[in-house]
């Protein structure tokens, strides 16, 4: 239609009547052509910021604000790459249908047969140990810390690593299995551990 984009926003024209210079801003409400004044752009500017770009991967739905507003994006189907505009966190956000493993299917058929029911929580939970020890091992380190917390997402397993022991990087792993759907995501950090509560439970949905 005409519009100014970069980056996928819509630039609006700001004209400054005192000195006759127009300069852009970024604003997604706008037409082509609209012309705003300084105020009303420095406005609309600040409403663009909330609307934070989102992305989705199988039910789950990763809003890139918070430590991550502004951030670096890539993603694919099943798995979702952040890196924040100050380069001291970066997130891997990743979805493994279990029902397309061979191995996988395996015990579905071995569980169905006994009649086990792989979506109670004591067999989500010995699925999250099993992925978990799979972690630890390609790992090659314990966590320091683990615990399994509620969000409004489901209940995710959170596992911490020390820097020290994973080359300088604060990592924090959170893990969730539901309906034959593995999810996980990887955030590591510099200079201190990330905010997980507020992304998990403001992000992540």
């Amino acid at each position: 239609d005409g519009a100014w984009i970069i980056d996928g926003v819509k630039q609006a024209k700001v004209l400054d009547t005192a000195s006759g210079l127009a300069s852009s801003s970024d604003e997604a409400s706008l037409g082509a052509g609209d012309e705003i004044s300084a105020d009303t752009a420095a406005d609309a500017a600040a409403e663009g910021a909330h609307k934070a770009a989102v992305y989705s991967l199988g039910s789950l739905n990763v809003r890139a604000d918070g430590i991550f507003a502004g951030a670096k994006a890539s993603s694919g189907d099943n798995e979702l790459n952040l890196v924040s505009s100050d380069l001291k966190y970066a997130a891997v956000i990743m979805r493994i249908d279990l029902a397309q493993d061979p191995d996988y299917q395996s015990v579905m058929q071995t569980a169905q047969a006994l009649g086990i029911d792989l979506n109670s929580d004591t067999m989500k939970s010995l699925v999250m140990d099993t992925i978990e020890s799979s972690f630890t091992a390609s790992m090659g380190v314990s966590p320091s810390a683990r615990a399994d917390k509620t969000f409004p997402t489901g209940v995710w397993r959170q596992f911490r690593y020390d820097p020290d022991s994973v080359g300088g990087t604060y990592t924090d792993v959170l893990i969730r299995y539901d309906s034959n759907v593995f999810y996980a995501i990887v955030i590591g950090a510099e200079g201190g551990y990330a905010d997980v509560d507020a992304f998990m439970n403001n992000s992540v949905y």
